[in-house]
C-alpha cells in the first residue's frame, strides 16, 4: 500500500502472511487507513522541519540586522503593553524578556540630555498623533553610546478604548559617524580657505620685507656686523615666505615649487635657525656630506619636515640632549 499524502508519495508500506485469508476486506481497508495516517504524519513532519529551517534563517536574519520592531498598546490614554520584537538585543544589548520585566527600560536607557525630546515625543504618540521620526542616543547594556532612529505608525486597536503604535527602531550609529566626519572635513576645509586667504596676504608683506632688507644691504658703509645681521634677517624673512607658501598649498591655493636643490646646503642654513628655536640644553650637530647629489623638492617643505622631526625629538628629550642630522 502507498504512503501517499496528497500528491506526494512517500513510501511503499507491505505486509505478507503466508496463511490464506488472512487479508479481509475489512482488514485491508484499515490497513490502508494506517497507511493513510503514517503518510500524513510522514508530511506534517517534513513540513515542520522545512518551516523549522525557515525560522532559523528568518531568526538569523533578524538578528544580523540593525533594526528592529516593536508595539507599543495605549488604553485610557496610557502605555499598557510595549513588545519588542527580535534583534532588540542587537541593537540595544537588553532581551525581549528584560523589556518585559522592566516597562520603564527604554526609557532608562536613553540620554539624559535626549530625555525632554523622547519624552515629548512619547507624549505626542500617547495623544494618538503619529510624529516624524525622531533620531536619539541611548545606553548599550556594555556601556557604549548608540544612535537610534525610531519610526511610529499608529492603528487602531483591537480594543474600543485605545490603539496601537507600531515602531521600527534603526541603528544609525554608523552613518551619524559619517556624518561628523564629514562635517569634520568640511570644518578643515574652510580652515584651509581661510589660511589660505591670510597666508596670501601675509606673503605679500614679506615680499615686501625681502625687497628693504636687500636695499638695505645695498646701502653704502655698512659695518660688516650689520651687513650680516641683515643678511640673517633676510634668510629668515624667506623662511617664514616658504612656510606661507606651505599654507597655501595645503589649502590648494599653490603647487609646491619642485626645484633642484642640495640638502647639504638646506640644512647647514637651518642649523643656526634650529638652535635657537630648540633651546640651549639640545645641541644639534650636523653631518652633511659636500659632494652629496641634487634632489628634486619644495625647500619650504624640506624645511618643515626636519624642523617638525626636530621639535618631536626635543620633545622626547625634556631635559638635555643631542640632535644628529646626518
Amino acid at each position: 500500500m502507498p504512503l501517499r499524502a496528497g500528491d506526494e508519495t512517500y513510501g511503499l508500506l507491505q505486509f505478507n502472511d503466508k496463511r490464506p485469508d488472512r487479508f479481509t476486506p475489512e482488514r485491508i481497508a484499515l490497513l490502508e487507513r494506517l497507511a493513510d495516517s503514517l503518510a500524513i504524519a510522514i508530511s506534517r513532519r517534513k513540513d515542520q522541519a522545512a518551516r523549522q529551517v525557515s525560522e532559523d534563517r528568518f531568526r538569523r536574519l533578524l538578528e544580523s540586522t540593525t533594526d528592529y520592531s516593536y508595539a507599543v498598546e495605549h488604553r485610557d490614554g496610557r502605555q499598557v503593553q510595549t513588545r519588542h520584537g527580535v534583534g532588540c538585543e542587537k541593537v540595544t544589548g537588553y532581551t525581549s524578556d528584560e523589556f518585559v520585566a522592566r516597562p520603564s527600560l527604554w526609557f532608562d536607557m536613553v540620554v539624559p540630555d535626549d530625555r525632554p525630546a523622547v519624552l515629548a515625543f512619547a507624549n505626542r504618540i500617547d495623544q494618538g498623533e503619529t510624529p516624524a521620526p525622531i533620531e536619539h542616543r541611548i545606553v548599550h547594556k556594555n556601556g557604549s553610546i548608540r544612535w537610534v532612529r525610531n519610526t511610529v505608525v499608529s492603528r487602531p486597536a483591537p480594543a474600543s478604548h485605545g490603539f496601537v503604535h507600531d515602531g521600527l527602531i534603526s541603528d544609525v550609529t554608523d552613518r551619524k559617524r559619517l556624518e561628523s566626519q564629514l562635517q569634520q572635513a568640511q570644518k578643515m576645509e574652510a580652515m584651509g580657505q581661510l589660511a589660505g586667504g591670510v597666508a596670501h596676504d601675509f606673503n605679500n608683506i614679506l615680499a615686501t620685507m625681502l625687497m628693504e632688507l636687500g636695499l638695505l644691504r645695498e646701502e653704502p658703509g655698512l659695518a660688516q656686523s650689520v651687513r650680516s645681521a641683515l643678511h640673517e634677517l633676510e634668510t629668515s624673512v624667506r623662511r617664514a615666505a616658504g612656510l606661507t607658501r606651505q599654507i597655501l598649498a595645503f589649502s590648494r591655493r599653490q603647487v609646491m615649487q619642485m626645484k633642484p636643490l642640495r640638502l647639504d646646503g638646506l640644512l647647514v642654513d637651518l642649523r643656526k635657525m634650529l638652535g635657537r628655536m630648540l633651546g640651549e640644553t639640545i645641541r644639534v650637530e650636523l653631518h652633511a656630506a659636500a659632494d652629496c647629489d641634487h634632489i628634486k623638492g619644495d625647500a619650504g617643505m624640506i624645511e618643515q619636515v626636519v624642523m617638525n622631526l626636530c621639535v618631536n625629538a626635543r620633545d622626547a628629550m625634556p631635559t638635555s640632549g643631542r640632535i644628529e642630522l646626518k
